[in-house]
Order: structure tokens, then C-alpha cells, then sequence
């Protein structure tokens, strides 16, 4: 799996890609904690990736 920083439009969130599957982990790191936003299928729509990550990163989400 290769990890990077995802765009500006994740705002910092970190995103792992699966090789083998079309997924990608969207995750935090909080201190020395790992928080998973979303798991979701890169075959989808950006746009609806986009909206779901910003909707999951929202304070009081």
C-alpha cells in the first residue's frame, strides 16, 4: 500500500491505496492515535468522494 497526503481538498487527511482492490483508506493521525475517516471505492464519482470526506471531517460530524 503506498500512503500520501491527500489534496487540498481533503484538508490534510492522509490517504492509503489499496494495489489490489480500487479502495482507498482516508485516515487522521491524532498524537499517536490513527483515526479512519472512510473506506471508499475510487471507482466512484471525485465529486462524491469529495463531499463524503469534507461531510466525515466536519467538526461535529
Amino acid at each position: 500500500m503506498n500512503s500520501d497526503r491527500a489534496g487540498n481538498a481533503y484538508s490534510g487527511v492522509f490517504r492509503m491505496i489499496c494495489k489490489k482492490f480500487p479502495y482507498a483508506i482516508y485516515y487522521d493521525v491524532k498524537k499517536e492515535v490513527v483515526i479512519i475517516i472512510a473506506i471508499l471505492d475510487m471507482r466512484r464519482n471525485p465529486l462524491w468522494i469529495n463531499c463524503t470526506l469534507n461531510n466525515r471531517t466536519q467538526p461535529g460530524a
